[in-house]
């Protein structure tokens, strides 16, 4: 009912996947329908690119643009348990790890997108012009002169995740993206869920022999916030990035 008020109101759910699950002699699969043959070329190319990682269900086959992948049993994450938390670090550090390459920022294609989403927030009255100021201002001074990019989860939220005999496993397949902004996964979860400071966080994700992203984070964690915001905001869901996100990250930088 909820989706069909939504579609009512003109929000669409983007969410043109379908899912489901099948089993053979107790063994269980998922099988995920994409809306195109390359969306599912895509998919696979990861899934074949980390296969052995354990960052993702094994890939079975695919067939034009539908694959299937082994089902992974495992339980909810707990964020106040140590060992779950230092697994969901595993997890993004491996990620992180898998195809890391620093580019220069003006071949990121992420400064005009940038600017464009936080004055949008500002066009739909989301943020003031005064917010949108110190966010322009806050974007100059925290890029970087080069980035890591690679591979990343972008729908990094706790029900995407779950933790297995061999570690967290992102099941949700088509969360997975190449060649994206490292960091911006890791802000999604901190903002839905992972209340934690960045600073161990990224310390520990060194230590487990993810790339050191400490000068990109806060550029990172601000193209998230403002790609997030406008995105919720054109699907009706406003709510996910509130005004308070970005007066933190703005008091966090001394804005």
């Amino acid at each position: 009912m909820h989706h069909a008020w939504q579609r009512l109101l003109g929000h669409e759910r983007y969410k043109p996947n379908a899912v489901s699950f099948l089993e053979f002699g107790r063994r269980r699969y998922k099988q995920v329908r994409f809306p195109s043959v390359a969306e599912a070329r895509r998919v696979e190319s990861i899934l074949r690119s980390t296969h052995g990682s354990g960052l993702f269900p094994v890939l079975i086959h695919r067939l034009e643009s539908t694959l299937w992948v082994r089902f992974v049993s495992g339980e909810p994450l707990d964020v106040d348990d140590p060992e779950h938390l230092d697994a969901v670090y595993g997890f993004f550090a491996a990620l992180y790890a898998q195809q890391p390459r620093r580019i220069d920022v003006a071949d990121a294609d992420l400064r005009d997108r940038l600017r464009t989403h936080i004055e949008t927030l500002e066009e739909v009255n989301w943020i003031d012009a005064d917010r949108a100021q110190r966010l322009l201002q806050l974007a100059v001074d925290l890029e970087p002169a080069s980035v890591w990019v690679g591979l990343e989860y972008i729908d990094s939220l706790r029900k995407n995740l779950i933790l297995a005999e061999s570690g967290v496993v992102g099941i949700d397949v088509e969360a997975a993206w190449e060649s994206q902004l490292l960091g911006i996964g890791l802000a999604k979860a901190r903002l839905r869920w992972l209340d934690r400071p960045a600073g161990p966080i990224l310390e520990r994700l060194v230590e487990l022999g993810g790339p050191d992203l400490h000068e990109q984070y806060g550029y990172a964690h601000l193209v998230f916030l403002a790609q997030y915001g406008v995105q919720s905001l054109f699907r009706g869901k406003a709510g996910q990035v509130p005004t308070s996100a970005f007066d933190a990250l703005l008091s966090e930088h001394g804005r």
